[in-house]
């Protein structure tokens, strides 16, 4: 556990240890702040130990359209603040260095863990920060601002790839090609912006809570989700999905202590304020 202790303690302070002082010059400011501008990795990669590593990509603040006709009302959101985001889902591989078990029902090591809860993931996240501190920086599941952020890459159709969805059989693993099972992640093609498997191979936490009328009365900049609920938002098609529920604006929501062959996360590190 030392060794994770020290890993992870030394790529967050490679990565980030300028970040949250150079965020504040740049606050209030009208340029961009991506990752150049500021003067840090746009890739991060957590060493776990034993040779196990999750590799993050910094995503650049800035505004997108969220939503769509059907997961509506579409709104402008600003996310005012960069994050890294895990370039794939936490494999069984990655969970089972830090947790030291395996839930999952389709095992290989190069899968997305599955079977685990939001508050699973919670304890996966949790362990992380105590190993590594906060101090330059937190750990956590992605808000579904961020995450849909990430998954269009910039993109305003269906999906990430334009908005036929017969492409989705090259970006994702959902009911058509899946033979329903979990697939070793980076399996098919990344988006614009590097992530893979946004589309399909298994659902992923986030850290709101769900209302479907959320979007009427959500802020504008850097919204986190309601105050309080009692589902907890899920994102991404998954390998039984079909493609209307594989779109980038999909909403799904479950039981904070659900648990089920199809649902794992995708690891976040914000900045402190």
């Amino acid at each position: 556990m030392k060794r994770l202790t020290t890993a992870i303690m030394l790529g967050l302070l490679f990565a980030t240890s300028s970040i949250a002082q150079v965020i504040k010059k740049a606050a209030g400011t009208k340029r961009e702040i991506t990752a150049a501008s500021i003067g840090v990795a746009e890739k991060l990669a957590v060493d776990l130990g034993g040779g196990v590593k999750i590799d993050m990509i910094m995503v650049s603040a800035g505004e997108f359209t969220m939503g769509d006709n059907e997961s509506k009302p579409s709104h402008t959101v600003k996310l005012t603040r960069p994050f890294y985001l895990g370039q794939f889902e936490v494999t069984q591989e990655q969970w089972k260095a830090v947790m030291g078990n395996n839930p999952s029902r389709f095992t290989n090591p190069s899968n997305p863990v599955e079977r685990v809860s939001w508050n699973d993931c919670q304890e996966f996240i949790a362990k992380l920060n105590a190993k590594a501190g906060t101090k330059e920086g937190k750990y956590s599941l992605p808000t579904e601002a961020q995450w849909e952020y990430a998954c269009r890459a910039g993109s305003e159709n269906k999906f990430c790839f334009g908005g036929d969805k017969a492409g989705l059989l090259d970006y994702g693993w959902h009911v058509k090609n899946s033979e329903s099972v979990a697939h070793p992640v980076g399996g098919k093609k990344p988006n614009a912006w590097g992530f893979y498997d946004m589309h399909g191979n298994v659902a992923e936490w986030c850290h709101d809570w769900h209302q479907p009328d959320y979007y009427e009365k959500s802020p504008t900049e850097d919204p986190g989700g309601p105050a309080a609920g009692t589902v907890r938002v899920v994102r991404g098609g998954f390998w039984g999905a079909s493609a209307w529920r594989s779109r980038s604006a999909y909403r799904d929501h479950n039981s904070p202590r659900r648990y089920g062959r199809h649902l794992g996360l995708r690891l976040c590190l914000v900045q402190p304020e």
